[in-house]
């Protein structure tokens, strides 16, 4: 996952699969933490504001704070 980070900001379909690797798996603090910053990352590649805003909402329902992802 943290390698393919930096190529999922450019590649929407990277950034997908890898998402939902970690919706279904996300289990340790670590793998949450990635599972937040790839819920911002999909907000990115999504063009309509109002799906960008929800999937950031998700975000906060796992329990991370915006602030502490940056």
């Amino acid at each position: 996952m943290r390698a393919d980070y930096a190529a999922a900001v450019k590649d929407k379909k990277l950034c997908e699969a890898n998402l939902k690797t970690l919706e279904a798996a996300a289990n340790t603090a670590t793998e949450k933490g990635y599972l937040a910053a790839y819920e911002i990352l999909w907000a990115k590649h999504m063009g309509n504001p109002f799906r960008s805003w929800a999937s950031l909402k998700k975000v906060k329902i796992i329990g991370i704070g915006y602030h502490q992802i940056s």
